[in-house]
């Protein structure tokens, strides 16, 4: 066997083809990357919305949901800010990367850092909006021992919507008036996204950074949410915004 300051060459040769492997792969990635952002740039420029690719502290700006609260150097990156209507109303919308690190030791006590990304897609209500917290998440099987334990959610008439999410709020009645029949056939059709709801803003949150398709159809989809909220439901959380105004009774 051949040796290179006293490695075997066949080790030599297998990390440098390592290496190579890599290399490949990173340029692969970093072209994928450029070409994805160039295809959200056309997105923008025809949907009549913003795009920035620098860093935004979108943690700091919504704090409310706890995707934006777990791990450490938490940053947000190619912000889509747009704005789309329902029920006469304006409401602001926000989507892009995210990503934050997580550190772990193992039991010799290395300790090792990873970082996650994903992807986030927020629709802001108009002011004149007050509503309950409301949280629409796909059941798991811890959702089905709690429930056996009596820490149940709230239940609808539809037994396949009852099975498929796990659904909390402060406020069933709002709960109910959101979560009407249509909106829970829409709501089983597709992926089946957590919808959070709270302190003025919806968000959905992915496990990764969406595509310039999924992005569209994320856009889509928020706007076709809040269309499939009744009339009645809007007039009586304008209301409650009204009964909050100063030198109101």
């Amino acid at each position: 066997m051949e040796f290179v300051l006293g490695m075997p060459l066949v080790f030599i040769a297998f990390f440098g083809a390592l290496l190579a492997v890599l290399i490949v792969g990173a340029r692969a990635a970093k072209r994928k990357e450029a070409q994805r952002l160039a295809q959200i740039h056309a997105l923008c420029a025809r949907r009549a919305w913003t795009f920035e690719p620098s860093r935004w502290p979108v943690h700091k700006s919504f704090p409310q949901f706890g995707l934006f609260s777990t791990g450490d150097n938490r940053q947000g990156t190619n912000t889509i800010r747009g704005t789309f209507e329902a029920h006469g109303a304006r409401l602001g919308l926000i989507i892009g990367d995210y990503s934050y690190q997580t550190t772990s030791t193992d039991s010799k006590g290395n300790r090792s850092t990873t970082t996650h990304h994903a992807g986030y897609a927020i629709a802001t209500l108009p002011p004149s909006w007050v509503t309950p917290s409301l949280d629409v998440r796909p059941e798991n099987f811890l959702d089905r021992i709690g429930a056996a334990l009596g820490f149940d959610d709230i239940d609808f008439e539809s037994a396949e919507f009852s099975r498929a999410f796990h659904v909390k709020s402060p406020e069933r009645r709002f709960a109910y008036d959101v979560l009407h029949p249509r909106m829970m056939e829409f709501l089983l059709r597709g992926s089946r996204p957590r919808l959070t709801l709270s302190d003025g803003a919806v968000l959905l949150g992915a496990a990764h950074r969406a595509s310039p398709a999924q992005i569209e159809g994320t856009a889509d989809w928020l706007a076709a949410f809040f269309e499939l909220w009744p009339a009645y439901l809007v007039q009586a959380i304008t209301q409650r915004a009204d009964a909050r105004a100063p030198g109101t009774r």
